[in-house]
């Protein structure tokens, strides 16, 4: 029923991804049904949709402060 190639299973209603058997996906909803429908869910976590939002901003934001702090360090050598 599942990929772990982070390509998505393809069901009769839509589509779902998966990692590693959990349900997962980074991009956006980890259900997309056809009728409209989606969920959010990060390894194997069910979050809303605001919820998600909210960890791919925090996300986006720690791997610019990484890159920021690497960036810095290359500088001081």
């Amino acid at each position: 029923k599942h990929r772990n190639n982070g390509l998505p299973a393809i069901t009769g209603q839509g589509k779902e991804w998966y990692i590693q058997g959990k349900r997962h996906r980074e991009e956006g909803p980890a259900i997309d049904l056809s009728s409209g429908y989606k969920e959010w869910w990060i390894n194997g976590e069910h979050l809303s949709e605001e919820n998600f939002n909210k960890w791919l901003l925090k996300k986006q934001l720690n791997k610019k402060l990484t890159c920021k702090n690497i960036k810095e360090k290359v500088k001081k050598i």
